[in-house]
């Protein structure tokens, strides 16, 4: 509760939202009438003490008051909402989150049309775990854009979208970039519609182009619907692998810019990390994933600090990284986490903002 008046950013994964014991009222119930939530732990998230048997008066659709119990006075005719041992928060706000990551040939065979239906579930999903507003990093941009517009007219229920379509530099879902494997299942008259739905012009090719070119490419998609743009500065299946040249980055990072959208960045080796910064991204993409061997160089760190990067982080507890250390020591995340958890110390130690 909070999200629509206080404007309070958080990068925070579903698991973390989980945890918090979350009262979420949905403004259209309230829209007709006064409401007061009583009783609850109040924690308003600008890094006040907490306020115990708090109340949050409801105006109209919109936070009025929030104060200690016998501080705060109540409108006439105002309903009251017992939430005694339960906290209230601001909204959460997820910055790395695909409402439609259902890469399953059965999902997209069924839903063909309507991935719509599918990013709107998402959303509603989202917003029962307390996320307000989500931050989807990779989708079919088209589809997005009718949940996202849907979402905001009123005509469904869900968390508030912001969207960048496709990863720039990377293919569709059945591609090397994704799941290539599934291709043959299908027919390549599908294969080749639902790619093209993902990259509308974004994809592998911009790979091979002069920068100026991929500058013209991505000056038309900023101006397509998309609320910001991410590029690849490093590979997906194959992580390793750079993408762009730092040229062409900085062409990337420049047009969004120009079209006043952030640019955020894809990145999993310490190289992809350190071009990523010099090209003036705004985000770092799950920046703690520098690698199985390697954490991101203090040079770097010092960058991302003096430009003032914001760093999402894919961080798991310490019980869940040694859970996969013991159960999953083949998989190709494993060793990352153990880099990840070195890194967001050294992203804390530097006072870069996560």
């Amino acid at each position: 509760v909070g999200d629509r008046c206080r404007r309070i950013e958080y990068s925070m994964s579903t698991s973390l939202a989980r945890s918090a014991v979350l009262l979420l009222v949905a403004a259209t119930s309230l829209a007709a009438q006064n409401v007061a939530i009583t009783g609850a732990t109040i924690i308003d998230g600008t890094g006040k003490a907490p306020i115990p048997d708090g109340v949050v008066v409801i105006t109209n659709g919109r936070i009025s008051a929030v104060g200690k119990a016998g501080t705060v006075q109540l409108p006439a005719s105002t309903r009251t909402v017992d939430a005694r041992g339960k906290y209230v928060i601001p909204g959460l706000m997820d910055a790395n989150l695909h409402l439609f990551l259902n890469l399953d040939l059965e999902t997209l065979i069924k839903y063909e049309g309507r991935y719509h239906e599918v990013a709107i579930e998402g959303a509603q999903i989202a917003l029962k775990n307390g996320l307000t507003t989500v931050f989807d990093t990779w989708g079919p941009r088209d589809a997005l854009i009718k949940a996202r517009d849907m979402i905001n007219s009123g005509q469904q229920q869900g968390s508030r979208i912001y969207l960048a379509g496709n990863i720039i530099g990377f293919d569709g879902p059945l591609s090397a970039d994704f799941r290539l494997t599934a291709a043959p299942f299908v027919s390549k008259a599908f294969a080749k519609r639902l790619n093209e739905e993902w990259e509308l012009g974004t994809g592998r090719k911009l790979l091979w182009m002069y920068p100026q070119e991929v500058r013209d490419s991505i000056r038309k998609y900023a101006a397509s619907g998309v609320d910001f743009l991410k590029y690849g500065a490093s590979g997906h299946v194959d992580m390793n692998f750079l993408t762009f040249s730092p040229r062409a980055q900085q062409a990337i990072v420049e047009e969004g810019h120009r079209a006043g959208k952030t640019v955020q960045a894809h990145v999993t080796s310490p190289e992809s990390v350190d071009l990523a910064v010099e090209a003036g991204v705004d985000i770092l993409t799950h920046g703690d994933m520098s690698g199985p061997t390697h954490t991101i160089a203090e040079e770097t760190l010092k960058k991302i600090k003096a430009k003032d990067i914001s760093v999402s982080v894919l961080a798991v507890t310490k019980r869940h990284r040694e859970g996969i250390e013991k159960n999953m020591p083949e998989g190709v995340l494993t060793p990352f986490y153990r880099i990840s958890h070195e890194n967001i110390r050294n992203f804390v130690k530097y006072g870069i903002r996560v």
